[in-house]
């Protein structure tokens, strides 16, 4: 028997991030749309919500998504993988997940987002809703 685990929230805007499992009263999550990308002697890190205080040191934070739409691929999929990990502390393979998105946002990005989503995370169920309500997928 197939174990069925509650749907994914993630609402995507240019000030701030949330996300949740659907059917819990509020979102388990809430931080600026923002990361800090900080070059180490092997790579880039890259510092997400309240890591973004505690290691400021003079970097500029770069924000992913300017006027609703995704600017920063790279930066926007450590995003996803931060609430993941360590907001919700899940398996996305395990969980159906909704994205919102901007009006008008185009094919390309939809496409873009459902490719990170399947291929990089792996999630059963994906589904594109745009922030106004409107179904766009």
């Amino acid at each position: 028997m197939i174990e069925s685990h509650p749907p994914v929230v993630i609402e995507n805007s240019s000030c701030n991030i949330r996300a949740g499992i659907v059917g819990e009263a509020s979102p388990r999550c809430c931080f600026p749309t923002r990361v800090l990308k900080v070059q180490d002697s092997q790579a880039i890190k890259f510092l997400i919500g309240s890591q973004i205080e505690e290691n400021q040191n003079n970097n500029q934070p770069c924000y992913p998504i300017q006027n609703g739409y995704i600017i920063d691929w790279e930066a926007m999929e450590q995003i996803w993988r931060y609430i993941f990990e360590v907001q919700l502390k899940i398996s996305p393979s395990n969980h159906p997940i909704l994205l919102t998105e901007a009006p008008r946002n185009s094919k390309m990005n939809q496409e873009r987002m459902t490719e990170i989503m399947f291929e990089n995370f792996d999630v059963p169920f994906l589904h594109i809703s745009n922030q106004t309500g409107k179904l766009q997928v």
